[in-house]
């Protein structure tokens, strides 16, 4: 099989030749023709070149990460994450950006004016470092949240010619993973982490105000690009911040599974999948996953870090839902090679039998240079899934 036809296949819960193994969106693989468009605005320059590492394809142009790029576009299955952004006529028009540069950082300050008044956020990037910090969030209090409550929606027709693009460009080497936003997503976003937990506690009737709004506008944007051929996998990553122990079990109900279901439905209306992104404690949380009819969901995280086995949660998820997962970052950072070796021979005994499964670490290294160890088991974890991932 072509990798495009092994990941189609476990999509579609069939089984493949062998078990996938991607590397996350760190893939060896980018191109984007909005990298010549920069002047699009607010929503490409908010997600391309703060938020989302992945959309700038920088492990490519980093010189201690080429000979793992090489080998990865060689031997792995590449899921080559990309986005389209959402656009509102209304923001782009009411929306100031300002930069200003202290010693290695960049601050960005982005202030939008809604009916009700402004709200402020700001980044701050540090050179050589491909991460972002968001030291502040748009909402402090609840008359910001009336400030977004009132921000007029204003469709942007979504442009999705670049998808047609980056899919030829990888071929058969994979397909298109397309990171959208979800109602909870959206409006986490918009707190600090603390700050949304308690909100999500304490004003559940606001919460449902902003995720009413979120939704209704998503459930337009997802049936726009839809309509235009996006596909075929698509990424939410909100969920996680709604599973323990940072919310009940019946927060994820609430604010999750009531508004991903029907996006989820109308994904797979067009003979689309959905993947749900959730890091940490999930296993009393796979169940609604699955009631959502979810496609997939990675990381799938081992203890410490998680709360089940690989086995464990094939046991529960049986062939109902596609698991990506479960190599830690950690270890590929610092375990020994011959413990990377069995860690991975175990990764693949256990999600192997009966298909559903592709290998993947639970993210991507951010070190530069990178380290001789890490690039070392990322060679390991590929060779071994590819010596017993064989059906």
């Amino acid at each position: 099989m072509t990798s495009r036809e092994r990941l189609m296949a476990v999509l579609q819960h069939k089984i493949p030749d062998r078990v996938p193994v991607s590397t996350y969106d760190m893939t060896g693989w980018h191109y984007d023709p909005r990298d010549e468009r920069r002047e699009q605005g607010l929503a490409d320059y908010v997600k391309r070149e703060i938020f989302t590492t992945y959309l700038t394809g920088w492990w490519n142009q980093e010189p201690s990460y080429q000979p793992l790029m090489e080998y990865v576009r060689q031997n792995a299955d590449c899921l080559y994450m990309t986005d389209v952004p959402m656009g509102n006529a209304y923001t782009a028009r009411n929306t100031h950006i300002e930069q200003r540069k202290e010693g290695i950082s960049t601050y960005t300050r982005i202030t939008l004016t809604t009916p009700k008044g402004d709200l402020t956020q700001e980044f701050r990037v540090d050179e050589g470092v491909y991460t972002a910090w968001e030291i502040e969030h748009r909402i402090k209090d609840e008359r910001d949240v009336e400030k977004y409550l009132s921000i007029p929606y204003e469709p942007v027709e979504p442009d999705v010619s670049h998808l047609k693009v980056q899919d030829e460009f990888i071929g058969e080497n994979g397909i298109l993973l397309v990171d959208v936003p979800d109602p909870i997503s959206e409006v986490f976003s918009l707190f600090d982490f603390q700050e949304f937990l308690l909100f999500a506690f304490s004003e559940e009737e606001l919460m449902f105000k902003m995720l009413d709004k979120a939704y209704s506008e998503q459930y337009d944007f997802m049936e726009r690009i839809l309509k235009k051929g996006a596909g075929p996998l698509f990424r939410f990553s909100g969920p996680e911040v709604c599973t323990p122990p940072f919310l009940p079990n019946e927060y994820f109900e609430k604010y999750v599974v009531k508004y991903d279901k029907p996006l989820i439905r109308l994904i797979h209306d067009y003979g689309q999948y959905a993947r749900i992104h959730a890091h940490g404690k999930v296993k009393t949380v796979l169940k609604y996953m699955m009631d959502m009819e979810t496609d997939a969901t990675d990381p799938v995280e081992a203890p410490i870090s998680g709360d089940l086995t690989l086995a464990e949660a094939k046991e529960i998820c049986g062939n109902r839902m596609v698991l990506f997962g479960n190599i830690q970052l950690k270890d590929l950072e610092t375990l020994p090679p011959e413990r990377m070796r069995e860690l991975v021979k175990r990764c693949v005994e256990e999600g192997k039998p009966g298909g559903n499964f592709v290998a993947l670490p639970t993210a991507t290294p951010l070190n530069v240079p990178l380290s001789k160890r890490t690039e070392e088991n990322f060679h390991i974890f590929i060779d071994t899934v590819l010596e017993y991932g064989k059906y």
